[in-house]
């Protein structure tokens, strides 16, 4: 059984998500915490469940979704998951995040696994099909990494 639990983040309003299966093993998918509150409550809440984590997954590479990635991956060192084509964009943050309200932005680190598309993931007893697709949400034509059961 999948537990799915959901945080919202940053100024956006971004929702985190971590997925767990039943032996506590978890991956986090965008992680937008960025004030160091959020970063508590996202670690307390995996230390408090006795959560393993085994991967950090990025659906797109958009600030709100990747404010948090270093933190993550400085705090567990997992593999972090992008598609290739939000790879530029995910290089770009640093150029504009202060234009946003995140002065102190950390850079996020490349991803050690690059999707491209129709990749089975599996991570303890969580699987997932990462497809390519197009959405009409915030930038049309955005492409994305969508988890889908």
């Amino acid at each position: 059984m999948i537990r799915v639990y959901k945080f919202t983040f940053n100024g956006f309003q971004e929702n985190t998500y971590v997925l767990a299966d039943d032996l506590n093993n978890c991956v986090i998918i965008d992680p937008g915490c960025y004030e160091r509150h959020e970063e508590r409550e996202l670690t307390e809440f995996i230390r408090e469940h006795e959560l393993n984590v085994l991967a950090l997954l990025n659906t797109h590479a958009h600030i709100d979704h990747i404010l948090g990635n270093q933190f993550v991956l400085q705090t567990y060192p997992v593999d972090h998951y992008l598609h290739e084509k939000d790879i530029e964009t995910l290089e770009r943050v640093d150029s504009y995040a202060a234009l946003y309200g995140f002065g102190g932005y950390k850079s996020s680190p490349l991803p050690t696994k690059v999707l491209q598309g129709g990749e089975d993931l599996v991570f303890g007893r969580l699987q997932r099909t990462c497809r390519l697709s197009l959405s009409g949400r915030r930038i049309r034509n955005q492409r994305r990494c969508a988890l889908q059961r």
